[in-house]
C-alpha cells in the first residue's frame, strides 16, 4: 500500500470520525420525540375477566401522565439541564468578568484619576482576579467537575437506554477500580500533553497537543457507552489505538473549539457545554470495526505510568496490612 492510499483512508477516517458527530446529535436529536412515546403492548387474550377490563380502562386513563413525565426527563431535558448550568451560570460569569466588569472599572478608573497611572491600575486588577479566582472560578470548577461527572453519566445512560436497552454494569468493586484507573490514565495522559506543547519548534508542539486532545475527546465521548456495555478500560483504549483516526475526527472539532480560549476556565466549562453532545452521537453512531492500517500507541506512556503507580499503590498498600497483621499478632500473643 502506498503512502497515498495511508493518506487517504487516514484523512477519509477523519472525515468520517467528523461527520458522525453530528450525524448522531441529529438522529439523536429526532429520535428523543419518537421513543419517548411508548405505550405499553397490548393483551390480547380469548378471555379477559371484568377485573382486568377495569384494570386496564383505568390505566389507559393514566398513559399521557406517565408519558409527560417520561419526557421531561428525557435526554433534551438533561441537556438542557448541563446547558444552563455550564453555559448560563459557569461561563457566563467568566466571560461578564474579564469582558464587561473590568472593561467598566478600567473607564470609571480612568475618568476619576487625575492622571494615567498604569502601575496602579495593573495592580488592582491583579487583586480583582485573585479574588475572583480564590472565591469563584476554583470553588465553581471543583462544585462543576462532581456535578458533570454525575450528569453526563445520567445522560449517558439515558440515551444508552434509549437506544440499546438495559446496561451491562459490573459489580461496584469493578466500578470503583475502573474509575480509579481512568482517573489516574486521563490525569498522565494529560500531562503527556501538556509536554507535548511546550515543544520548542514553531506550531509543532501546538499541533500534537491539538491531536492529543481530539483522541481524548474521542475515547472520553464514546467511554460512557462502552462502560455500559462492560468493556473494561484497557479493551476501550485498545479500541482507540487501532482505529485512532476515527477517534481523532470525533473528537477534533470540540478540541478546535476550545483550542482558541487561552483560559483554562472558559476551556473547562465550552468543553462541558458541548460534551453532552458528543456522548449522546457516541451511542447513536456505530463506530467502525476494521482497525486502521497501523495502530498508534498514543496510551502507552500513559498507561506504562498508570499501572506502575497502581502496583505501587498496591504493594504499600499490602505492606502496611502486613504490618498491621503482626502488630494485632503480638498484641494477641
Amino acid at each position: 500500500m502506498s503512502l497515498l492510499d495511508v493518506l487517504q483512508r487516514m484523512f477519509g477516517s477523519v472525515a468520517l470520525g467528523i461527520r458522525d458527530v453530528f450525524v448522531g446529535a441529529v438522529k439523536a436529536y429526532k429520535m428523543e420525540g419518537e421513543i419517548i412515546h411508548v405505550t405499553p403492548a397490548k393483551k390480547t387474550p380469548e378471555r379477559i375477566s371484568e377485573l382486568a377490563r377495569r384494570r386496564a380502562e383505568r390505566d389507559r386513563h393514566k398513559e399521557p401522565k406517565e408519558t409527560s413525565s417520561i419526557s421531561k426527563m428525557g435526554i433534551r431535558y438533561r441537556i438542557l439541564r448541563s446547558w444552563l448550568w455550564n453555559g448560563g451560570v459557569c461561563l457566563l460569569s467568566l466571560l461578564l468578568f474579564y469582558n464587561l466588569l473590568l472593561p467598566c472599572l478600567a473607564w470609571m478608573f480612568d475618568a476619576a484619576a487625575s492622571s494615567d497611572d498604569d502601575h496602579i491600575w495593573n495592580q488592582l486588577v491583579f487583586v480583582l482576579g485573585f479574588v475572583f479566582q480564590s472565591c469563584w472560578v476554583m470553588p465553581l470548577l471543583s462544585l462543576s467537575r462532581l456535578v458533570n461527572l454525575l450528569w453526563f453519566q445520567d445522560i449517558a445512560d439515558a440515551a444508552y437506554i434509549k437506544l440499546r436497552g438495559k446496561p451491562q454494569l459490573p459489580s461496584f468493586s469493578l466500578i470503583i477500580a475502573d474509575l480509579a484507573f481512568g482517573f489516574i490514565l486521563q490525569m498522565f495522559f494529560s500531562i503527556q500533553t501538556t509536554l507535548f506543547s511546550i515543544v520548542p519548534v514553531a506550531r509543532l508542539g501546538e499541533i500534537i497537543a491539538l491531536f492529543h486532545m481530539g483522541v481524548q475527546y474521542g475515547l472520553y465521548a464514546f467511554e460512557y457507552k462502552w462502560f455500559n456495555m462492560g468493556i473494561e478500560p484497557h479493551v476501550r483504549v485498545h479500541v482507540v489505538e487501532n482505529n485512532w483516526p476515527y477517534y481523532l475526527g470525533f473528537g477534533l472539532p470540540l478540541a478546535l473549539l476550545t483550542s482558541c480560549f487561552t483560559s483554562y476556565g472558559v476551556r473547562y466549562f465550552v468543553s462541558a457545554l458541548l460534551y453532552p453532545v458528543l456522548i449522546v452521537s457516541a451511542n447513536e453512531t456505530e463506530e467502525p470495526k476494521q482497525p486502521f492500517i497501523f495502530s498508534l500507541k498514543i496510551y502507552g506512556p500513559a498507561i506504562y505510568l498508570s499501572n506502575g503507580l497502581l502496583r505501587t499503590m498496591s504493594k504499600v498498600r499490602s505492606f502496611f496490612k502486613t504490618r498491621s497483621d503482626r502488630e494485632i499478632s503480638v498484641v494477641s500473643d
